[in-house]
């Protein structure tokens, strides 16, 4: 592998971030494909700098799979082609290529600086968002000036502003750094990372609702990695600290009274079917349509323009894999997540299988790059071996990762 030098890693940092973050072109209409174009051409850089520029090789069976996958996708599409499909398609190949790409622990630490740098950036830009509307009161649109084609579309709801930093709204932030713990998590071989954490933690200043989900998940993947790690008795202490710590907590939530509260009533109404909460309203809507499709129709994939809920305002609201059954299909969708379910405990073990449950109700596109990013990691990374604590090498592996 060649070294990299400033330029080189500028460059990379630039793809990434564009291969990451969703951006919008209003002045151009509402045709979301070139949003996913941008990421796909920035995953196509990344792996041809990575490829041909630097010699990171790629094992010819990942190239197979992902051409597979591609070509599964793209057949449900047949009887309904369109520009869109063909995009949305190259950005999975993208994702699912760049997964096959890192099998060398140069590249793995190559990415492991790149989603660092990420969470690093997007938490400068949530900081300063925080900073601008609570302390003198500006709603300033970090995305816009990040990207000035693009502007974050949420400001105000339910008396609350909500700060995305430079994502495109809190739902994206929330989404785009959990991907980032779990990318973190496969190329480590473990969960818990202090930066990863701290980006976790801070999708609940967005006001997003699936993020209590996401932390919940978070944080319990951490605690069985403890538990189960039992070789790291610190980690087993501080693991059992952390659950014996929650129980003041909890006496101080019932006498403090603080479900009362505008913050937590607002998570509250989320959760609740009240119309000012919206978003349960029409993943409910979403869920009867999707249920009454069960059956010997949802078997093989259809194209992107079938929707199961013609009539939903949000099909996607229902969740992301949800939406991955009818798309792609029972028959492909069902055998693939198991065997991906299987690679995250493999990998890392079943604290990240818990990790990655929100996946299910998390509100972006099956077809999101970074989805098949990480999809790409488990089917394609190799799996680490397990070491003794006899074994000479077991040092110098633990610094790698």
């Amino acid at each position: 592998m060649r070294a990299l030098g400033p330029i080189s890693w500028f460059l990379l940092n630039v793809w990434f971030f564009l291969f990451m973050t969703r951006t919008e072109f209003p002045s151009l209409g509402t045709f979301a494909g070139l949003s996913y174009l941008l990421r796909g051409l920035a995953g196509f850089l990344l792996f041809f700098q990575l490829l041909y520029l630097h010699r990171i090789g790629m094992r010819q069976k990942s190239v197979i799979g992902a051409i597979l996958i591609l070509l599964i996708f793209l057949f449900g599409n047949f009887s309904n082609p369109s520009l869109f499909v063909f995009i949305t398609g190259f950005g999975i190949l993208m994702g699912l290529i760049m997964g096959g790409l890192i099998h060398s622990p140069e590249s793995r630490e190559i990415f492991k600086g790149l989603i660092r740098i990420y969470i690093l950036v997007n938490l400068i830009g949530l900081f300063f968002a925080a900073i601008t509307y609570y302390g003198a009161g500006l709603e300033i649109d970090f995305h816009g000036i990040m990207f000035p084609w693009s502007a974050a579309r949420v400001r105000e709801f339910m008396g609350f502003f909500r700060i995305t930093g430079f994502q495109i709204e809190p739902g994206t932030y929330t989404a785009t750094m959990y991907f980032c713990a779990l990318l973190s998590a496969v190329l480590r071989g473990r969960i818990f990372g202090r930066l990863e954490t701290i980006a976790v933690l801070s999708t609940l200043s967005t006001m997003s609702a699936w993020a209590a989900f996401a932390i919940a998940s978070y944080v319990s993947g951490c605690l069985i990695e403890a538990l189960l790690n039992r070789r790291h008795s610190t980690r087993l202490l501080k693991g059992l600290a952390m659950i014996v710590a929650t129980v003041p907590f909890i006496g101080l939530f019932n006498i403090v009274d603080i479900q009362n509260t505008a913050y937590i009533q607002y998570f509250l109404d989320r959760f609740t079917t009240e119309d000012a909460s919206g978003s349960m309203v029409m993943k409910l809507q979403a869920w009867d349509a999707w249920t009454s499709k069960l059956g010997v129709e949802m078997l093989l994939p259809r194209p992107l323009s079938e929707s199961f809920c013609a009539l939903c305002a949000s099909p996607q609201d229902l969740g992301t894999l949800i939406n991955m059954l009818w798309f792609m299909g029972l028959i492909v969708s069902i055998p693939l997540l198991l065997w991906l379910s299987i690679m995250a405990i493999r990998h890392v073990g079943p604290g990240l299988f818990l990790m990655s449950l929100p996946l299910i109700v998390a509100k972006f596109y099956f077809f999101d790059p970074s989805l098949w990013f990480y999809f790409g990691l488990l089917l394609f990374f190799p799996l680490q071996r397990r070491m003794s604590a006899s074994d000479p090498f077991r040092k110098h592996i633990q610094q790698e990762s």
